[in-house]
């Protein structure tokens, strides 16, 4: 059931009771491996109306749209699936394995991938530029404050789940 409901794009977490004479927070950390399984609670992110059809607008006026994440999870990558910017798992390029090739490799097999994961903020600027460089328009998905604040490095820059003040859209 789980699984199921991650390739839907949801969270999935498990969900236990426990008894604990402790009423502070720091001390009920130490029942956390003496629980009842009560079930599971699966929460989904809504995705913005729309947004499958502008990432292939984007796409058809020839912006390369990608997918950055802190980590990898795997609704990210059935979210990213879902509004079209990779097909399979192939296109997806972690932050260790990028660490551990040379930049010219890096630079020559970026069109193989859209979706990168673990990728730190100095990373996934120098891909963006990269691409840049090499005559890139790109279309930068990515969440959070730390990701939207590389939304500047890309041509179009959109995220998911946060508001951006006025004066952040402005730096």
């Amino acid at each position: 059931v789980a699984s199921s409901l991650t390739k839907s794009s949801y969270r999935v977490v498990a969900m236990g009771t426990g008894v604990t004479g402790y009423n502070n927070l720091q001390r009920i950390g130490s029942i956390q491996s003496d629980l009842t399984f009560e079930g599971f609670l699966a929460v989904r992110e809504p995705l913005n109306t729309g947004i499958a059809q502008t990432i292939s607008r984007l796409k058809s006026a020839g912006i390369r749209v990608i997918m950055a994440t802190d980590n990898f999870a795997e609704n990210d990558k059935y979210i990213a699936m879902s509004v079209g910017i990779i097909e399979n798992e192939n296109q997806i390029l972690s932050g260790a394995r990028a660490d551990t090739m040379h930049e010219d490799l890096l630079r020559t097999n970026l069109p193989l991938y859209n979706m990168y994961v673990g990728v730190s903020k100095p990373q996934l600027a120098k891909i963006v530029k990269m691409m840049q460089d090499d005559g890139e328009r790109v279309g930068l998905l990515t969440g959070g404050i730390s990701g939207a604040l590389l939304l500047k490095n890309a041509n179009v820059g959109f995220t998911q789940s946060i508001t951006i003040s006025p004066k952040a859209k402005r730096s």
